[in-house]
């Protein structure tokens, strides 16, 4: 089972890494260009995601005594958590940047 874990991982992180980055063509923009209308892009393409808190589960009083949460249930409500903050969504940035005339194409 580990085995077969190790390998679906390899396969997976050559895939990832064998990908090859876009490069934006546009005969009529200059490299200043270029470069103002990725800022640009990027920019108007960030979406803020808010931080994800999951309370942490309560105890129970039964029979008279308190019985604390499993693991599994304080693991589950901490690994429920996350940080939040920007990542840029690429649907819209590309839609910016073919917009300003440029063409994607994967570098070789």
């Amino acid at each position: 089972m580990k085995l077969k874990i190790l390998i679906a991982f390899s396969v997976y992180a050559l895939i990832a890494c064998a990908q090859k980055p876009i490069i934006w063509d546009n005969p009529n923009a200059s490299q200043q260009q270029l470069n103002r209308d990725n800022g640009e892009c990027t920019q108007s393409a960030q979406i803020y995601t808010p931080p994800r808190v999951t309370p942490q589960p309560e105890g129970q009083m039964v029979s008279g005594r308190y019985v604390a949460p499993s693991w599994s249930q304080q693991l589950a409500a901490t690994l429920g958590n996350t940080p939040g903050g920007y990542s840029t969504n690429q649907n819209m940035y590309v839609g910016c940047m073919q917009s300003r005339g440029y063409m994607p194409r994967q570098a070789r």
